[in-house]
């Protein structure tokens, strides 16, 4: 089986159609053809995540 080698920028991804690109979430989603306020809410929650270290199926272990 031979693997895929990806280019260092993606461009050579983007150019194939397999990635996707847009200059805001709203412009993505609607070349996603999904609904643009689904997809805002997704990556606010998700950066929120980010930023506080938790969210949905993140398990943290206490360290002593």
């Amino acid at each position: 089986m031979r693997l895929y080698h990806w280019s260092a920028d993606n461009s050579a991804e983007v150019e194939r159609g397999w990635i996707k690109t847009a200059n805001s979430i709203r412009g993505l989603a609607e070349k996603m053809r999904i609904p643009a306020d689904n997809l805002e809410r997704t990556v606010r929650n998700f950066n929120r995540y980010c930023l506080r270290g938790q969210g949905p199926g993140v398990r943290q272990e206490r360290v002593s």
